[in-house]
């Protein structure tokens, strides 16, 4: 049961598209790489009679869980992971991938990779139906917490820089913009290269 969310007042949630597996295509030049000012996360307890929030918990995801995750995945972005892709994650030591559950129905998914003191979140995705109720700082929360129990130093992540619901998140979290990679995605937008350190 999942006691606590990261928040910072009522924070939008939204589908956050990382294409981390799209080619990744050289820093612009000339780029913004000002550091934009975080804010400082603090734990808001909620209420266990909430019985939504009593039945909800965060677990590791399975192979058994593919389907479900994969249309999630295709609600929330336009160039999609493939079922492969989700299964190749499943299968790479490094990585993990966190499935945040309402009762039986699947609220969202996060997945990252963990390399030395390096957290590299890949992908977040919010069902529809769920968002605006914190599953995306639920799981970016989880994940934090277990990369600390494992050394974390820093923190990378890549996002659209249309995504300015997704930005301000994660800037609530600590992350600033530290590059800009033009035209990162297949449609041709660019991607905010964004960083977390201790």
């Amino acid at each position: 049961m999942i006691n606590h969310f990261w928040l910072v007042g009522k924070l939008p949630f939204f589908c956050f598209p990382m294409d981390f597996h799209s080619v990744v295509l050289p820093v612009c030049s000339g780029g913004d790489r000002r550091l934009i000012p975080s804010a400082t996360m603090e734990p808001v307890m909620r209420s266990d009679s909430d019985a939504q929030l009593a039945e909800s918990h965060i677990r590791l995801m399975k192979m058994s869980d593919l389907e479900q995750v994969v249309t999630v995945e295709r609600l929330c972005h336009d160039h999609a992971w493939s079922a492969e892709l989700f299964q190749r994650e499943l299968e790479n030591p490094i990585s993990t991938i966190d499935l945040f559950w309402f009762g039986e129905s699947l609220a969202g998914f996060i997945c990252s990779w963990m390399v030395g003191g390096e957290l590299e979140i890949l992908n977040v995705a919010t069902t529809p139906a769920f968002r605006r109720r914190g599953v995306a700082a639920g799981l970016i929360g989880h994940v934090f917490e277990r990369a600390r129990r494992q050394g974390l130093e820093s923190a990378f992540l890549e996002v659209r820089i249309g995504n300015t619901g997704a930005i301000d998140l994660y800037q609530k979290f600590g992350f600033s913009v530290v590059a800009r990679r033009c035209r990162y995605y297949a449609d041709g937008e660019d991607a905010l290269l964004m960083q977390w350190r201790e």
